[in-house]
């Protein structure tokens, strides 16, 4: 038996002891500190106006209900927590199990006959990964990894956000490391990619096309937008390899686009009155349904935005027959993971069928003190490094 399920369980039979119901799910954690015991539970404020007695007050007939359990070396009731400690012989035994159950140990079948993906990583392929892409790589990597053993057919999957301007300013900036290395000294365009990762692309480019490519033009967009982006996906490929982090699928958006899925988004939030037009965009009527903003669905210029690219991801996802879908992103995109819940939800889309796992970011710490890491402007640390 699990040490959290022979806490509950005892507490169960505590709280009948006293004429009490247990609350149908008690919460057991464990201590940030080890002085507070083993493992912990905060049922007793969940218990309070039934219990018709303070928390504390409770937690001490609990914990002297409890003392004699054999389990417990020692229950304390510390400001309405019950601490427990448990006995060695208590986790001697959870050992004896591991060892009789070997590989089988944890394993459980929560999942079994649901189809899951776990979408992670998804960096935009501008650069290499960097030792920030690593924290969700692992992450990602170790969540797939738990709900494989839990019984769940897991899908681990990458989005390639490949369309838009900011792939545009990654050619150009390619294309600037060519010409530099044909002694022409053109500058990275503004907004542009700094980082040296492109310098040896462009010399190998400069080798491959001699001066045929002078000026920047649309041929010279083309040419270079097929140039860049599949070294892109290399290298990431190369530091994903480094850290043994694999993928399943590997999605790009322009695959999104041409599905015709975003045209078919806009058609049903149409139909459901959810969008209106403003400035020659289009907008999402979120705040009628109690967000803080209405955010651009379509530009002005009829181009989509990177929120309505994604609604129509998600809605590809849920096509694709996962029951449910975990995206491990940062927690600087919490206000977007609302604007998507709340279009697939008018999509009609199950209201579970979406979670997300958020990480805090990784910072450098140099002689003028701490730094966000940029691929935009070269500052970071390769993941494979």
């Amino acid at each position: 038996m699990r040490l959290e399920a022979l806490v509950q369980e005892a507490v169960r039979g505590a709280l009948d002891r006293l004429g009490l119901s247990p609350p149908e799910e008690i919460p057991v954690d464990r201590p940030s500190r080890a002085d507070y015991g083993d493992l912990s539970t905060r049922v007793c404020f969940l218990l309070g106006k039934e219990a018709r007695r303070p928390p504390q007050t409770l937690a001490q007939e609990l914990a002297q209900t409890l003392s004699p359990h054999p389990a417990f070396r020692e229950v304390q009731a510390v400001q309405g927590f019950l601490n427990f400690f448990l006995r060695p012989e208590t986790l001697h035994g959870v050992l004896r199990e591991i060892l009789a159950q070997g590989l089988a140990y944890g394993k459980g079948t929560e999942g079994q006959g649901r189809r899951l993906q776990v979408e992670f990583v998804s960096s935009n392929p501008t650069g290499p990964l960097t030792i920030g892409h690593g924290r969700q790589a692992a992450l990602g990597d170790v969540l797939a990894n738990l709900f494989s053993e839990l019984g769940f057919e897991v899908t681990r999957e990458y989005y390639l956000n490949d369309e838009g301007r900011q792939i545009e300013l990654l050619a150009q900036s390619l294309w600037a490391r060519y010409r530099q290395a044909l002694s022409d000294p053109q500058p990275i365009p503004e907004g542009g990619y700094h980082g040296d990762y492109l310098i040896p692309i462009g010399k190998e480019l400069a080798q491959k096309f001699g001066n045929a490519y002078p000026q920047w033009n649309a041929e010279a967009k083309a040419v270079f937008r097929a140039e860049v982006v599949p070294r892109m996906l290399r290298l990431i490929e190369e530091d994903l390899e480094a850290i043994g982090v694999r993928f399943d699928v590997w999605t790009r958006e322009g695959e999104i686009i041409r599905k015709g899925l975003v045209n078919e988004v806009l058609r049903i939030l149409r139909e459901k009155g959810a969008v209106y037009e403003k400035d020659g965009a289009i907008w999402l009527s979120s705040k009628a349904h109690g967000l803080s903003r209405d955010p651009v669905l379509i530009r002005s210029d009829g181009t989509p935005t990177y929120l309505m690219v994604d609604i129509a991801y998600h809605l590809d996802k849920f096509r694709r027959g996962f029951d449910w879908v975990v995206d491990v992103q940062g927690v600087d995109h919490v206000e977007e993971q609302q604007q998507v819940k709340l279009a697939l939800r008018l999509l009609g889309l199950p209201e579970n069928f979406l979670s997300y796992c958020l990480h805090q970011f990784v910072t450098l710490k140099g002689a003028e003190g701490i730094e966000k890491m940029s691929t935009r402007a070269g500052r970071f640390l390769r993941l494979k490094d």
